[in-house]
């Protein structure tokens, strides 16, 4: 994760044999803090933004969260940040992507 600026970061993650590119900048979300974050392709307008929760339940492990969006699909883009907000404490709210391990 390198910063862009003073509120955006760019991000690598390598899975193997591939590697895909990420643009995130954070906020604060009910009082929890959430990564919005989208996949960089050749046509980025194409990817959408999604909400990444991190954890750090030891110093050598990294688990990142997506918000589901299952529940949110039929809700309008306002809606859905203020439902958002009011589960952002609600572990069924999110999905396991990815646990990093330190090596």
């Amino acid at each position: 994760m390198v910063a862009f600026d003073s509120s955006r970061y760019y991000l690598e993650y390598r899975d193997k044999e591939e590697t895909t590119r990420w643009a995130a900048h954070s906020s604060v979300v009910g009082g929890v803090l959430l990564h919005n974050v989208r996949e960089l392709k050749d046509d980025s307008r194409a990817t959408k933004w999604v909400f990444l929760r991190t954890l750090t339940p030891n110093p050598s492990t990294l688990l990142l969260s997506v918000v589901k969006d299952d529940d949110l699909k039929k809700l309008s883009e306002p809606d859905a940040h203020r439902e958002i907000r009011r589960r952002v404490n609600d572990e069924p709210l999110y999905k396991l992507w990815r646990t990093c391990a330190r090596t």
